[in-house]
């Protein structure tokens, strides 16, 4: 298997996934079949062809059963730990526009060293959300993105260990601004 098609079968998988997962919250399904039918249904257009390469049920049920090995599902419900997932999967990157405020947002978060995984997951998620390192854990961008944090610290249980700042000036911002330039 060629690296794109990998690429193309993980993007899948992880498509499938948030669908399924999204799914499983929402609705109260009573069977394997009827969950990946409903997911079938909701899936986007661009995986229609590879799904149906791959076997559009059987593949949907691989993803379903290897959710439910992963601990995301329990009884065809979406677990706590499911629905983290969903969230991770749920980002998209925030799109810089021409009409920029002038404001920074600042994402500033200190998670315990035994809690490591969660770390670098929310690490992941703050990346894919387009943030750029400023520092250890202090990440930045420019756009607007308070619903993007509060769904992550929802997710984190506002635990506290994740603070959202938006600020006015940034010492060197003109460096800052060429991060997201490229």
């Amino acid at each position: 298997m060629g690296h794109s098609s990998y690429y193309t079968a993980s993007k899948l998988s992880a498509h499938v996934l948030k669908i399924m997962l999204q799914l499983a919250k929402k609705v109260s399904v009573s069977s394997i079949d009827q969950l990946a039918s409903l997911t079938l249904k909701s899936i986007d257009p661009e995986f229609h062809d590879i799904l149906q390469d791959r076997g559009e049920i059987k593949e949907i049920k691989r993803v379903l059963y290897a959710a439910e090995r992963q601990g995301y599902l329990t009884n065809l419900a979406i677990s706590e730990k499911g629905y983290r997932k969903m969230l991770s999967l749920s980002f998209e990157p925030i799109r810089l526009t021409d009409s920029w405020d002038g404001k920074w947002r600042i994402v500033i978060f200190d998670i315990p060293s035994d809690r490591n995984k969660h770390r670098n997951r929310l690490r992941r998620l703050i990346k894919q959300l387009g943030f750029q390192q400023l520092q250890q854990s202090v990440w930045l961008h420019p756009m607007p993105c308070k619903p993007e944090i509060e769904k992550i610290q929802e997710a984190y249980k506002n635990t506290g260990d994740i603070i959202f700042i938006e600020a006015n000036f940034l010492e060197n911002s003109d460096k800052m601004i060429k991060l997201f330039d490229d």
